[in-house]
């Protein structure tokens, strides 16, 4: 009880030309800054997620169909084009997935990043007397 009414005490004696209030008021908007960055970064990781789920899926279909092409070739060559399209096919869609998921990693690597920037601009400004 006594601990409390000590609490209370320091709480409500300001320091003179402390705002309390404006740190209150800061630690809001740097809690509300990290909640979005991290609401960002989960919508991030799931959009990677889902395109990697999503790629292989499409590359094992890929990788059986060839495999069953293959069992119906007729001779050595026939057998040789089919493999040499296949993998020119496949290094494509790895390249072409590879940009995609450094497209997904810079989003959102900028949208969690943009609350910081939007708090520390404020800070800023309110620092400068704006």
């Amino acid at each position: 009880m006594a601990k409390a009414a000590e609490t209370a005490k320091v709480a409500s004696s300001p320091v003179e030309g402390f705002d309390y209030q404006l740190l209150i008021d800061g630690n809001s908007d740097n809690l509300a800054a990290v909640m979005k960055s991290s609401e960002a970064v989960l919508q991030g990781m799931t959009s990677l997620g889902n395109e990697v789920v999503s790629f292989a899926g499409k590359r094992i279909e890929e990788n059986m169909a060839t495999s069953q092409d293959l069992t119906q070739c007729r001779d050595v060559e026939q057998a040789f084009r089919l493999q040499c399209d296949f993998a020119r096919k496949a290094t494509e869609q790895y390249l072409e997935e590879a940009r995609k998921m450094m497209d997904l990693a810079s989003s959102m690597a900028r949208e969690s990043f943009t609350p910081f920037e939007e708090r520390t601009r404020q800070t800023l400004r309110r620092m400068n007397g704006g």
